[in-house]
């Protein structure tokens, strides 16, 4: 069937329309009801996982420095737009828990993958969870730690 061979992915939740890898972003990429949605990691100063596409948060909010150099609380108190703040990677998950659409979730720095998959498989969502990073040794590194991740 062509129609099961077609899937709509939302690039950072509903980019475009929304600020950019939110919990706005996500929820709109929900009622739109399309199948998968695309958020990216990374890891601030205090080794929590945010979602955010660049290293740095100058483009999406109205701050600047490298999320690495910042803290949880210092990233939460900058406005990603529209009011939004940048999402853990839990209330992310969280809110992805009530919807049927699959997750792509973007390593963008290799160790943040340990704690990723801390994450999704202590909220059962392994089958429901795609991996997707350009680093090719955590790709490898997931399918020996966690082989469910994808399968659906």
């Amino acid at each position: 069937m062509v129609k099961d061979m077609v899937k709509v992915l939302g690039h950072r939740g509903c980019a475009g329309i929304e600020p950019e890898n939110t919990i706005r972003a996500f929820k709109r990429a929900m009622d739109l009801g399309l199948d998968v949605i695309e958020l990216d990691v990374r890891m601030c100063r205090d080794k929590k996982l945010v979602v955010i596409h660049d290293d740095n948060v100058d483009r999406t909010t109205n701050g600047n420095g490298y999320v690495r150099q910042l803290t949880f609380e210092e990233i939460r108190n900058l406005d990603a737009g529209k009011g939004e703040k940048i999402p853990s990677l839990e209330e992310a998950i969280e809110l992805f828990k009530k919807g049927k659409q699959r997750i792509a979730i973007e390593i963008k720095e290799p160790d943040t993958l340990e704690g990723i998959l801390k994450i999704v498989t202590e909220e059962g969502l392994s089958s429901k969870v795609i991996i997707v990073s350009f680093w090719h040794n955590v790709l490898k590194r997931i399918k020996e730690i966690e082989p469910e991740i994808g399968k659906q």
